[in-house]
């Protein structure tokens, strides 16, 4: 129904990269056109059938007073280059607050349909992008096994046998160990997902880096297409990034963890587009904006669930990947998935083969953990097949990904997976254990439900208290994050729901027993106000922001920094709203010459009252050796020393010649005596396939990469 009083322009009409921006000017020259209800909505690929697909953004026209009085208005948003070319409509009908819908006008189901082209009054020019598809963005530096660090980015389809890899420290070339297809259609559970919210995702890449030789060192890198002679120059990448490794567990270290959740895709205050209402307020943007500028030396920043929020409507997924981008570009970027990113109903997670949900509500709105899994692989070998947890160790910080979405009683496989991995940290190396998960163990909350398989925050809070915190206490979890809950809370240290620590006026506990649990579901999504003041909360505030973790051998700091969202027009973000501390004595290390533990200069202020030092057991448990038994592990290991030495001189007195048996003078050319793999005859590290270690950067083997 188009108006020929009405135009809409937009410009340029070629935009160099994703992220630029374009300016829409809409003239009505009609005057006594009633323009209250008027919708501006961007679809890509501009030909898109607006009675089958919703907007990728729209912008409420009716809302400007300007416009409605006029009819002229000259609108300006960052377009994303979700590898095709837009266009802007203008509907006389604000289909986003249909009546129909349960949240009002944040819902895009009921955008469009079958009426859409009555309302439709005019149609912008295309705007494309001078890469076009194949444009290389959204980096994302993501944790890998071990010491691994994977980098990932996304495309779209390029020429039949490209290669795809990263120029690495201005160079090195590292080729890609998978190209994928992101998801295909038939892989979700359902609406929207499906059909009115599913678009072609494009490709993701990833290239395997190995930090292990260069802990907390600056990494260069540029990635996307790569010509198969370099010599021909028509590299297609993304303008070069630096990324940080994570730091080692020295002595004298410290490592530094940002944690919220609960982020959505934000809004920059002078764009006028918006996405879904309810979660894509400018809270989110000034989150990435406060850590982006204040990160520096990050060795994680870990996203416990509620990623974008696109529940369904894969576009938001493209504009959630950009937004993040000068975050995740620059540190190890770790995500738990939370009910938006997986809950859906578990008979369409049967049809697919898969393992449902523990909660059966719609709110992946048909995502079932497709994209998340998909555009942010975690370490874990069946990530990507319903076991959506991980483990890693970060400097001197044992961090564990549970999934609150995903069976946690016991004997389950993640019940018995999280009970392997505890048992298992060393914790001469890592002191510390930080467990994050999306829904809260310990919740200041009101809010119960028996529904969809008992997802109110008490029922979870008495199945993971069941379940899960046996585990916590038997292997020493210090420190336990999660979000879903958007709002600041932390608890006393407290076990089964009892207090046996609580801070003291500094918010220290000092060697306090028992894990405290934080809850900061405050990346963006608006506020949770369900407060009742239970006896194990200590704090409750309702700010967005971040809490930084800092840790050395002997002490966890907790800070949480706001990001200025919530304040005043006056008030800088930064600002510091909550601090806590958790001491313990630090690890001892049998046979230091002076007794002392790493770290130890002596005079610690973290000592305990009696002047000594305490140790962590090495796998699992937080108890400390006592001096007894330290010294008899000293006296075991001279004994072990001298039964070498002695050895070691049988052999080398009773040797007539080469053949005459083992000798460790035979297996160290070095003359170190140490039994090595050059030693052996094995030449260089034992890396995993496909992996470049960033030590030895310059030897990465040429290959192509495989689309799947």
């Amino acid at each position: 129904r188009a108006l020929d009083t009405i135009t809409v322009a937009a410009a340029p009409s070629v935009l160099e990269r994703s992220g630029d921006r374009v300016t829409v000017a809409v003239v009505d020259e009609d005057t006594s056109r009633d323009r209250s209800s008027d919708v501006l909505a961007a679809y890509t690929p501009a030909d898109a059938d607006i009675t089958a697909k919703s907007p990728a953004r729209i912008v409420q026209l009716h809302e400007f007073d300007e416009y409605v009085t006029t009819g002229r208005i000259n609108v300006t948003l960052a377009l994303t280059n979700m590898r095709a070319d837009y266009a802007f409509r203008l509907f006389d009908y604000d289909w986003s607050c249909n009546p129909g819908s349960s949240y009002g006008c944040s819902d895009w189901r009921y955008f469009g349909g079958d009426d859409a082209p009555g309302y439709l009054v005019a149609t912008s020019n295309a705007v494309s992008f001078a890469q076009g598809a194949a444009e290389p963005r959204a980096a994302r530096v993501l944790p890998g096994l071990g010491t691994a660090i994977h980098v990932a980015w996304t495309s779209g389809d390029d020429e039949a046998g490209t290669s795809y890899g990263c120029d690495v420290n201005d160079g090195t070339r590292a080729y890609a160990s998978s190209t994928r297809r992101a998801w295909t259609n038939d892989e979700l559970c359902g609406s929207p997902a499906s059909d009115i919210g599913y678009r072609d995702p494009g490709l993701v890449h990833v290239v395997d880096l190995d930090c292990a030789d260069q802990p907390g060192e600056l990494i260069s890198y540029a990635c996307g297409r790569l010509a198969t002679d370099p010599r021909a120059g028509d590299d297609l990448l993304f303008e070069r990034k630096t990324f940080r490794c994570p730091g080692a567990a020295t002595e004298g270290a410290t490592t530094h963890i940002a944690v919220f959740g609960d982020l959505g895709r934000g809004e920059e205050p002078d764009d006028a587009s918006s996405t879904w209402k309810e979660y894509g307020g400018s809270a989110a943007a000034a989150t990435i904006d406060l850590l982006s500028s204040q990160g520096g030396d990050f060795d994680l920043v870990f996203h416990v669930g509620d990623l974008s929020y696109a529940v369904g409507y894969g576009t938001v997924w493209d504009d959630y990947l950009d937004m993040l981008e000068p975050v995740a570009s620059r540190w190890a970027y770790g995500v738990n998935l939370g009910n938006h990113e997986e809950d859906y109903p578990a008979g369409t997670f049967v049809d697919r083969q898969r393992e449902p949900t523990v909660y059966t509500g719609y709110d992946s709105y048909g995502e079932c953990g497709v994209p998340a899994t998909r555009l942010f692989p975690m370490p874990h070998d069946k990530w990507d097949a319903d076991e959506t947890w991980w483990a890693r160790d970060v400097g001197l910080v044992h961090v564990v990904a549970m999934a609150t979405e995903r069976n946690f009683t016991r004997g389950s496989k993640q019940w018995t997976w999280l009970r392997d991995d505890l048992a298992n940290v060393d914790r001469d190396a890592t002191p510390w254990i930080v467990v994050g998960a999306h829904r809260p163990i310990y919740i200041d909350s009101s809010y119960s439900s028996s529904n969809y398989g008992g997802n109110g925050d008490l029922e979870v809070m008495n199945a993971l208290i069941e379940n899960v915190e046996p585990l916590f206490m038997e292997f020493g979890v210090d420190l336990v994050v999660a979000g879903h809950n958007h709002a600041v809370q932390r608890t006393c240290a407290v076990v089964n729901s009892e207090c046996v620590m609580r801070a003291d006026a500094d918010g220290t506990y000092d060697a306090p027993g028992a894990p405290v649990y934080l809850v900061v579901g405050t990346g963006g999504a608006s506020f949770t106000n369900n407060a009742v003041g239970r006896d194990f909360s200590e704090v409750v505030f309702y700010e967005w922001g971040y809490a930084r973790l800092d840790a050395t051998l002997d002490r966890l700091d907790i800070t949480f920094f706001d990001n200025g969202a919530n304040a005043d027009a006056d008030t800088a973000p930064g600002r510091v709203l909550d601090r806590a501390a958790i001491l313990k004595p630090p690890p001892v290390v049998v046979g230091d010459d002076d007794g002392a533990g790493v770290g130890d200069d002596g005079g610690s202020p973290n000592e305990n009252e009696s002047g000594g030092k305490s140790s962590s057991s090495s796998k699992g448990s937080s108890t400390a050796l006592t001096a007894l038994e330290a010294a008899a592990v000293v006296v075991l290991a001279l004994l072990l020393a001298l039964v070498a030495v002695v050895l070691k001189l049988r052999y080398r007195t009773g040797r007539a010649g080469p053949a005459a048996g083992f000798h460790l003078d035979d297996l160290s050319p070095d003359d170190d005596d140490d039994l090595d793999l050059d030693d052996l005859g094995v030449a260089g590290d034992l890396k995993p396939a496909g992996t470049v270690s960033l030590g030895t950067l310059g030897t990465a083997k040429a290959e192509t990469s495989t689309l799947v």
